[in-house]
């Protein structure tokens, strides 16, 4: 074993400790649960995302970090976008069916948001999608083997709330919309080889759908909010399936357009 890797694992190894010490110990910063609760996850996810860019650099490669942007890409996204700004509760604010509790919380509960979003993404779409995409290299349809497998564990994963004493019902409902929202961010990354614009829209996703419920109260999902997700969801599920036909066209002609890395085409 080289030096840096095992200098990496030990870091990692001490970071992980950290963790588990945030996790098990009571540890109070301003003496309100709420935002003591935010501090604790921001913490933990910054914690996460530096062991999993180690891992990265250590034992994948650092251009799973890479910032590629071109114009064609970012217009790719734009179903993508629309998807995650849907998902902010504005009629319900502005009937007043659902409002802010905590507002000065906003800009912490954003950091965590952002921090959950780093985080989830360089270990599902760039750590756990690469090494499932060299996997499926084999295959003809390396692409789609590798959107649905990555997608799934994705979604598999929010069953774990199970344990945390969630419903079925609400937690089958979030594995499903996890599961599609995963397979929007593996073709935006698939498509753009730039991870950094998946974090963001998961980060925008999550500040959407989970403001209300984190920092506010009422019933924030009304008649407007539903039909503005159906529709650009729709729209949005027809822009990445026709993306995915195509890659599949390509690699059954075994002309895969690929970048660098092996699972982009950083148009």
């Amino acid at each position: 074993m080289k030096k840096k890797d095992a200098f990496a694992i030990a870091v990692m190894a001490i970071l992980f400790a950290a963790i588990i010490l945030l996790v098990t110990l009571p540890v109070s910063v301003t003496g309100e649960e709420l935002a003591d609760s935010l501090i604790l996850s921001c913490t933990e996810r910054a914690l996460g995302t530096a062991i999993v860019i180690l891992a990265l650099c250590a034992f994948i490669g650092k251009d799973a970090l890479a910032f590629r942007l071109k114009g064609t890409a970012l217009a790719w996204c734009l179903p993508c976008l629309a998807v995650a700004i849907v998902n902010f509760p504005f009629s319900a604010l502005i009937s007043g069916t659902a409002h802010l509790d905590f507002p000065s919380l906003i800009p912490l509960f954003a950091l965590d948001c952002l921090l959950t979003g780093v985080f989830e993404e360089l270990l599902f779409r760039g750590a756990l999608q690469r090494i499932i995409f060299d996997f499926a290299e084999k295959y003809r349809f390396k692409s789609l083997i590798t959107v649905a497998v990555t997608s799934l564990l994705f979604g598999g994963c929010h069953l774990l709330n199970l344990f945390g004493g969630a419903g079925v019902g609400a937690t089958l409902l979030q594995a499903g919309y996890s599961f599609l929202i995963g397979a929007m961010l593996s073709c935006t990354l698939l498509k753009t080889g730039n991870i950094w614009i998946c974090a963001a829209l998961h980060a925008i996703f999550n500040f959407g759908g989970l403001l209300v419920p984190t920092l506010g109260s009422g019933v924030f999902q009304d008649a407007c909010f539903w039909t503005l997700t159906a529709i650009f969801g729709l729209l949005c599920a027809g822009h990445v399936t026709f993306f995915l036909v195509a890659r599949m066209r390509e690699e059954r002609n075994d002309n895969p357009r690929e970048g660098e890395g092996g699972q982009s085409t950083g148009e």
